[in-house]
């Protein structure tokens, strides 16, 4: 067992435990001071998106207790979803893809883009989507609820399509049936996977959305053929992939 210390050594361990904190907290409170000081002198005005009073009025206003309530609820995850859905839906561009950036100093749209982000932009509305789709299984307003789902579902078909259009297919050998298809975005000279497992994963999950009830694929508005197109969209694009690895 190791021997105790003295009274004086336990008092000159104490002092340096409590300078240590008294010195963590003056470095604390001078960074905090420094970044309110520096975000007065450097604050910009407010972004003003154009939401549009729309497609998401009655989600939108459902109650103002999500805005007193900090605790995490249904209410609280259909207003956020119903928001980030619309804004998506602006900043969607006729082509299908998105607008990749807002510069807050110049108030306009970036003219940079990237294809990693423009196809993880169409996943999140696929996931959306599949929330959406969900939906319908609780009580709501089912002609407003197919009225949104319909229009996401058409918007969601732009993008892919949008990728589809910026794609190519693999020449293979004669005797090989199967069709890969890889993606060739506008402003990238090289093709990366991650893109194209993003747009797969987008693929994927709009599928799924519309298999959650018989009635889903119906009330989205999506024909049959639609539906075979994409999940042939898919089926090209995965074997590429898997063979990249």
């Amino acid at each position: 067992a190791s021997a105790p210390l003295s009274a004086s050594k336990r008092k000159k361990k104490k002092n340096r435990g409590g300078n240590t904190k008294r010195v963590v907290f003056l470095l604390g409170t001078a960074c905090v001071t420094s970044v309110l000081w520096f975000a007065s002198k450097t604050s910009t005005p407010p972004l003003r998106l154009p939401l549009r009073r729309s497609l998401f009025v009655s989600e939108i206003g459902a109650s103002t207790k999500c805005q007193k309530d900090l605790r995490l609820n249904r209410a609280t995850l259909d207003t956020s979803l119903a928001l980030g859905t619309t804004f998506l839906l602006n900043h969607q561009k006729d082509g299908g893809n998105f607008d990749y950036e807002f510069d807050w100093i110049s108030l306009e749209n970036s003219n940079d883009d990237s294809d990693v982000r423009q196809a993880g932009a169409l996943w999140g509305m696929a996931l959306i989507f599949h929330d959406m789709c969900d939906s319908l299984l609780r009580p709501s307003d089912l002609e407003e609820a197919t009225r949104v789902l319909t229009h996401v579902a058409k918007r969601i078909l732009k993008g892919i399509f949008f990728f589809e259009t910026n794609s190519k297919i693999l020449k293979n050998e004669p005797d090989d049936t199967q069709v890969m298809r890889y993606l060739t975005y506008p402003t990238e000279d090289e093709y990366g996977t991650g893109t194209q497992a993003l747009v797969c994963l987008a693929l994927v999950d709009f599928l799924r959305a519309l298999n959650t009830s018989e009635e889903a694929l119906a009330l989205a508005g999506i024909s049959n053929e639609e539906f075979e197109h994409v999940y042939t969209l898919l089926d090209e694009l995965l074997p590429f992939l898997v063979t990249q690895h």
